[in-house]
């Protein structure tokens, strides 16, 4: 019964795992190294964030200057051209950063699979872990023809 229970949530999480691979490829938009101001400069490589707090800051303040550098151009009546930050769209950091906190959610999810995934391991019977391994062979030895 026991035996069951543990093969049953070892492929719910394999199908998590394959769910996750999926949603992982993502091509930016800029070149995810923000400027600390709009022409350039040094700045912040959005690869190495690890907190959506971090991000949405970042992304506001982006989005603050944006609306101010646009009210007061308006407000004065001048044509400027579009805001850009660092040569991208605010539209181009907002996907950018979106798809940043998506990866940090799915690195933790992953995360969280891999410990599920020992804790399972360590439940199952050696004649389990010797029939999981075989089905495994079996596997790749399909996909070899």
């Amino acid at each position: 019964m026991s035996d069951q229970i543990v093969e049953d949530l070892i492929k719910k999480a394999a199908e998590k795992e394959a769910k996750i691979g999926k949603i992982e490829g993502y091509s930016p938009q800029t070149n995810m190294m923000l400027p600390n101001n709009r022409d350039g400069g040094a700045g912040v490589a959005l690869n190495t964030v690890g907190s959506a707090d971090d991000l949405v800051f970042l992304l506001s303040k982006i989005r603050s200057t944006k609306n101010d550098f646009e009210e007061t151009a308006k407000s004065i009546g001048a044509k400027v051209k579009p805001f850009k930050w660092g040569g991208y769209t605010y539209g181009d950091w907002e996907a950018d950063i979106k798809a940043r906190i998506n990866r940090l959610a799915l690195q933790s999810e992953k995360a969280s699979l891999r410990k599920l995934r020992n804790r399972l391991d360590d439940l199952m019977s050696p004649e389990q872990k010797r029939e999981l391994e075989l089905k495994k062979i079996a596997a790749e030895l399909d996909e070899e023809d």
